[in-house]
């Protein structure tokens, strides 16, 4: 972002940056711990209910063997109501007695086709093929009979969440994630208007005198506000005294004073016209004439409509000339400006009639960065809110499903874990690199350097990556040498940049294309290849890539989100260890980014 004075790069970075990227950790580092205690919990519940289930079991394996054992001591339908009455009693929701040969002997299902009669004998065999499936099985002997097979399903326990201890602990990490939320909302907002105005008093003192760049955010509240008034009756003092000077410049028609007048006016930089009664310019400054693309010598005594050729503003000067406009007027117009992009100006238009005389002042600013800057904090800004809501919300949906959860299926449990974990780990990625922008932009990134395992840091890589490759159907190759080395740097900055040059090469190839990393030491560097046959780069842009916030004009990618910051962020730390990126593309065929990094 390019930000239009001090204050855009000490305040919004040092305040905005810093401290929402710390509040934002925080938030997500609470919101990690709370559902890393309620999936605790949950998991303790599962495990007593686990223990219950067995005791259950066995209990009931027990006494529905003693209550087979009837079978031989009473009539068929008397024994058949004993061993209901012992599965009613035992909260057994299911079960059944088959012989060796699949006839059912009893069964809590009324429709079940049971035998009339019992077998004096029968031969032994192993367990009776299942008819339902029920998932207890065990094996009764009955003497002097033989064995029947005995299949049963226990009523299931209360689900997890009617556990008052893991309710509590969902309701206490809950509470405690929103109440730092709301604390850091309140901190923020509180402390926000104290920093800026003290940035700007820094910034003052050190020689700054553009009221642009002085100028705070009114949204920061009654301290902007106040600031800002301070600045306003500053800059329309300073404007009466120079409509004054140039009043007596017009009055005197070529006294002296228009020598220390000139000379004042020059040293502006923000252009000034004097328009007389005939709506010629009776006087212009040189940051005028550059800004209208005129020569200074030229605009004297010439018509000011062959240099102010927007009818409004025309009108606005004949008005002003005239009289007939009482109060200061500012408009602001888009100039084009041959050779380069368009231009902001701000024209501000006030009369300076006095007695008989017409004439008008003419302030013109060009607010061309200011307007950028301006542009670019609010794409910033929507991007981040992007990058930052996608995660959260998945974090959210997985942990919800985690909690509804009724099965306590271990794989829809290790799954929705994985996914937090992910998504986590994405949002620490977006962090950082807000924090690197700070880092950057007050020239303070420092590298915490130590022995970097590159094996281990591209098998996280390829783990952190290859999921989402096939969500898309891309093939991920990693092509790398029987033995990686052992390099000094930044683990974490190192990683930062990789995962930036595979995830955009992932994100901007097509479905069912291919990406492809490749690693080798060639004369004392190591050098990674990240290759893909995406969309590809338009030779013109490949080093404006590179530049923060910058995105390639291709309206392919308007629909994919992005800040623009990952390559700028990418290329600074690689620099800083000694090494660099380097991109080749072609359009439609794909993009190498190469990465060195000195052995």
């Amino acid at each position: 972002m390019k930000n239009n004075g001090p204050i855009g790069r000490r305040v919004r970075h040092r305040l905005d940056a810093l401290l929402a990227s710390a509040g934002l950790a925080v938030t997500v580092l609470l919101g990690l711990g709370a559902a890393s205690t309620v999936a605790w919990v949950s998991w303790q519940h599962q495990a007593k209910d686990a223990a219950q289930v067995q005791f259950r079991e066995e209990l009931a394996i027990g006494r529905m063997q003693a209550a087979a054992a009837s079978l031989t001591a009473r009539p068929l339908s008397s024994a058949r109501q004993e061993i209901a009455a012992a599965a009613s009693s035992l909260a057994i929701s299911s079960w059944e007695l088959i012989l060796p040969d699949g006839s059912i002997i009893a069964s809590s299902d009324p429709a079940a086709p049971l035998i009339a009669t019992l077998p004096d004998t029968w031969p032994a065999a192993s367990i009776a093929p299942a008819s339902t499936g029920l998932l207890h099985t065990h094996e009764i002997p009955l003497a002097g009979k033989g064995s029947v097979t005995l299949r049963f399903d226990l009523a299931p326990g209360p689900p997890a969440w009617e556990d008052p201890s893991v309710a509590g602990a969902a309701a206490i990490s809950a509470f405690v994630t929103l109440g730092w939320f709301v604390f850091w909302r309140r901190a923020s907002s509180r402390i926000a208007p104290v920093i800026h105005v003290h940035d700007a008093l820094a910034c003052a003192a050190d020689g700054e005198t553009s009221p642009d760049a002085l100028r705070l955010d009114e949204s920061f509240g009654r301290e902007a506000l106040a600031w800002n008034t301070i600045l306003a009756d500053r800059e329309a003092a300073r404007l009466r005294e120079l409509e004054e000077k140039a009043g007596r410049l017009l009055n005197a028609q070529g006294a002296d004073t228009s020598s220390e007048l000139s000379g004042l006016c020059d040293a502006m930089w923000i252009g000034m016209l004097i328009i007389d009664a005939e709506g010629r310019v009776a006087y212009c400054n040189g940051a005028a004439a550059t800004l209208l693309h005129a020569k200074r010598e030229e605009l004297p005594g010439r018509p000011a409509r062959e240099f102010i050729t927007d009818a409004e503003l025309a009108t606005l000067v004949d008005r002003a000339v005239s009289g007939g406009l009482r109060h200061r007027v500012m408009q602001e117009k888009q100039v084009a400006v041959p050779g380069a992009n368009t231009s902001t100006l701000r024209f501000s238009i006030k009369s300076l009639r006095k007695e008989d005389h017409g004439a008008a002042f003419v302030v013109i600013e060009d607010i061309t960065q200011q307007k950028v800057a301006e542009e670019s904090r609010h794409s910033f800004a929507a991007q981040v809110t992007h990058e930052l809501r996608t995660p959260l919300t998945n974090i959210r949906l997985y942990v919800d499903t985690l909690l509804e959860d009724e099965s306590n299926d271990p794989q829809v449990r290790a799954r929705c874990l994985n996914v937090a974990s992910s998504e986590i780990r994405r949002l620490e990625r977006v962090v950082s690199d807000m924090l690197s922008v700070s880092e950057m932009e007050a020239g303070s990134i420092t590298l915490r350097r130590d022995d970097v395992r590159m094996d281990a840091l591209l098998e996280e890589l390829e783990a952190d990556h290859r999921a989402t490759a096939q969500d898309k159907e891309i093939t991920l190759h990693f092509d790398l040498p029987p033995k990686l080395p052992v390099i000094d740097g930044d683990r974490d900055k190192i990683a930062m940049a990789l995962h930036n040059l595979l995830g955009n090469a992932i994100k901007y190839t097509p479905a069912g294309g291919d990406v492809r990393v490749i690693v080798s030491e060639e004369g004392g560097q190591l050098v990674i290849l990240v290759k893909d046959n995406g969309i590809g780069i338009k030779p013109e842009e490949t080093e404006l890539v590179f530049e923060k916030f910058y995105r390639a004009k291709d309206k392919r990618i308007n629909s994919i989100t992005g800040s623009g910051l990952g390559l700028a962020i990418a290329r600074e730390v690689i620099r800083l260890h000694g090494g660099d990126i380097s991109v080749t593309s072609q359009i439609d065929k794909g993009s190498t980014f190469s990465l060195t990094l000195p052995l």
